[in-house]
Order: structure tokens, then sequence, then C-alpha cells
């Protein structure tokens, strides 16, 4: 049985793909499975994933519906066998040492249901987001604002490994920001995320910040303050594309 299910929904993101699946594959902790959730793509993404499984048998290729990214989750989270998951979404990526360190932190933190690490935010070329990366509708001010959210947020900034018990981040979301600066930063127990049901396939982009308030509201987080996930802005993101409906969303979830 893989220790770490590892869902990887994907959706015509062949341009990241070789580092996205280079940053699993070379992954120091290697008991874990690959679960692809492919929504039907078309520029090559599926026949390059059908090269990887049949390399590597750690990977589970499923093609699903194209229903948007939460309803391909909710799909991996049943299919997961792992007794942890992760969120390895496609234009990301991650440091060798990433999974290894966040079950190290549940190992010193066996109360935690959450593992949390830093974040780098990158630009579309892999290097670091600095001021200059105004790209199509991202403000020089929001962009300041995702550099000084790239960490867990925290007061005073944590230097050391830290329990956060509950609610602790689930009153930190009704600031209407996420604790946490993307999915891919997380490690859970696996029984912990099912418990909590499954993500609002209803809400465009923000689903995920309406799961995280049920979850942090149940279990403690363990924060690893190291910086082992890279977030990728490249101007597609669905987390940008930004709608009245988020404030409706926004208002049911808190």
């Amino acid at each position: 049985r893989p220790l770490v299910s590892i869902l990887v929904p994907s959706l015509n993101a062949r341009s990241f793909l070789d580092e996205r699946v280079a940053s699993i594959v070379n992954q120091t902790l290697t008991n874990w499975e690959a679960i692809i959730l492919d929504s039907h793509s078309t520029d090559g993404t599926w026949e390059f994933f059908q090269a990887v499984g049949a390399r590597d048998p750690r990977f589970r290729l499923y093609q699903v519906p194209q229903e948007g990214l939460y309803a391909a989750l909710n799909r991996g989270m049943a299919l997961a066998n792992g007794a942890f998951v992760h969120v390895a979404t496609c234009d990301d990526t991650m440091l060798p040492d990433c999974i290894a360190s966040l079950i190290e932190a549940f190992e010193n933190c066996p109360e935690a249901g959450i593992a949390a690490c830093d974040i780098t935010l990158i630009n579309g070329q892999g290097k670091d987001l600095s001021m200059d990366d105004k790209i199509q509708n991202v403000s020089p001010v929001a962009i300041q604002e995702m550099l000084n959210l790239a960490a867990v947020r925290a007061y005073p900034e944590p230097k050391q490994l830290n329990y956060r018990r509950p609610p602790h981040d689930a009153i930190l979301h009704f600031s209407a920001k996420s604790v946490y600066f993307s999915l891919t930063q997380l490690l859970i127990r696996t029984e912990v995320a099912r418990s909590i049901g499954p993500f609002d396939t209803t809400v465009p982009s923000i689903a995920d910040l309406g799961w995280l308030v049920r979850l942090t509201s149940r279990v403690g987080t363990v924060h690893v303050p190291k910086r082992l996930t890279k977030w990728r802005l490249h101007g597609n993101q669905l987390s940008l594309c930004g709608d009245i409906s988020q404030l409706v969303a926004l208002q049911r979830f808190l």
C-alpha cells in the first residue's frame, strides 16, 4: 500500500509536465502513488502520461469528465489508497524532500491532520516571482500581496516546526484570504480529507477555501517553515479569474 497518494489533475498542461512529473519521481520518499486525473486533454498531455505510466507503475492513469478542477479532485480523493493525500497541480512543482519533510512533521506531531509547508512563487519561466512580473490583469499591488503571502500566514512568523490547534487556521480564514497560498502546500491525512465531504463543484475558482474552512475547523496543522513547493504564476490560473460569483460563494462558505 502506498503511504502517500499524489493527486495530479490535468487539462492541456503539456508545457509544464516534464518539470511536474520530474518533481514527483525525484521525491526522496518513494512509497507513493500518483493518480493522474486528465480531463481529456488535446495537447498531448494524455499521451505523455501514458508514456510515463508505461515506465513507472506507481502512476495510475484516469481520464475523467471535463467538469472542472474540483470535480477531478473529488474523484481523486475517492481513488486514493495512501494514508496521506497531496495535490500536485500540473503547472506547479516541489523540491525533492517535500513529501518526506511533511511526513516527518506528522511523525513529530501525530495529533495534526494537516502538514503545511511554505511556498516559493515563480513566474512562467520558473524564476522567482518579482514585481516585474505583471501578467495580464495582475496589478503590481496584487503581485506584492502574493509575495507577502508566500508563507503560511502566522504572527509572529515562526522559524521552527509549530502546531496550530483547531480552530486556529479556520478563524484566520475569516480574513477572506486562505491561510495557505495553494493546496499544493499541504499533505493531509486521507481519512480526514474524506470525512469533511467533497469540494463544492458549483464554484469555479475558490471552492478550496470553503473546503479548507471545514477542514481546519476540525483538525490542527503542523507547519514546516520551509519553502518546499513552488507555485507558478503564468496568467491563466483559475484562481486569478475573479467574478461576482466568488463573493457570493465566499459569504456562504464563511
